[in-house]
């Protein structure tokens, strides 16, 4: 049994509390108030539940994944609902659990928040930070939590992208990308494999080699791999370089996929 308090009945959300009664938010636990004079008691009930930090010792990377996707979906569900206010999800390892069939429950508190506190958004930073957290404590972990920090720079809460960059698996070993040239002055097709591959106007210091483009610096970019996935780097170019239209901080490794758009300079690339 898990339970809150709330101080003042002018706390207690009637209309949130009606909804998580009658159980109409799939994957958040219903709750039971309790009157204490004026505070209230909310109970949970968590009988054959276990919370997520007891479980993560069993889990695997791709678990993790998983039920990082599960929770996503929770709070789409709940963010969908006029009924519930997000801000109210407690998002940590302890108030996150389980079901014996591996199925994710989330705690939300039915209570009256202000205005700057109901539209503030935290609550997305927290999903955020504790699905990295789990993560960081698997092997390969660290490349997911690059993945979805690119993700959340570009498109902070946009859920759908974050699942994306969730759940994309590092290529085989024996993987190769290609880019293809989309607007560059003459055809060009580069076949990446796991070697570093430079990129840039002179032919003599890169492997990728872009002609007749004043924009393009020498040796512009390069394109790696760091054994879970490819990553691009800019190298200090002049007109920089863009993974899906975002431009990168040099000698930063950003990692990227099948599917993606890199540019360099005006330089076009899709990666397939």
């Amino acid at each position: 049994m898990r339970e809150f308090m709330l101080n003042s009945e002018n706390l207690f959300d009637a209309k949130a509390y009606e909804a998580l009664v009658n159980g109409s938010v799939p994957g958040i636990l219903s709750c039971r108030k309790v009157a204490w004079n004026d505070r209230i008691q909310l109970v949970y009930f968590t009988t054959g539940l276990e919370n997520l930090n007891a479980r993560l010792d069993s889990f695997t990377l791709d678990d993790i994944r998983e039920t990082g996707c599960e929770i996503v979906d929770i709070v789409k569900k709940a963010e969908d609902n006029p009924d519930l206010c997000c801000e109210n999800l407690v998002i940590d390892m302890e108030s996150i659990y389980l079901d014996e069939e591996g199925n994710v429950l989330l705690t939300l508190l039915p209570a009256v928040l202000p205005d700057e506190i109901k539209n503030g958004e935290i609550y997305k930073r927290r999903v955020y930070s504790v699905i990295e957290e789990m993560l960081q404590m698997r092997e390969g972990g660290g490349e997911v939590v690059r993945q979805i920090e690119f993700q959340q720079n570009k498109s902070f809460g946009n859920w759908d992208d974050f699942k994306d960059a969730l759940m994309r698996k590092a290529p085989a070993e024996s993987e190769t990308i290609t880019l293809k040239g989309i607007n560059t002055s003459v055809p060009l097709e580069f076949t990446i494999g796991h070697e570093v591959f430079r990129i840039g106007s002179d032919p003599e210091q890169v492997e990728g080699c872009i002609p007749s483009s004043a924009s393009v610096s020498p040796v512009h970019a390069l394109i790696g791999w760091n054994d879970v996935s490819f990553y691009v780097q800019d190298l200090n170019s002049r007109e920089g370089t863009y993974l899906n239209d975002v431009r990168l901080t040099p000698s930063t490794s950003v990692p990227f996929g099948k599917g993606s758009v890199l540019k360099f300079a005006e330089c076009t690339f899709s990666v397939e």
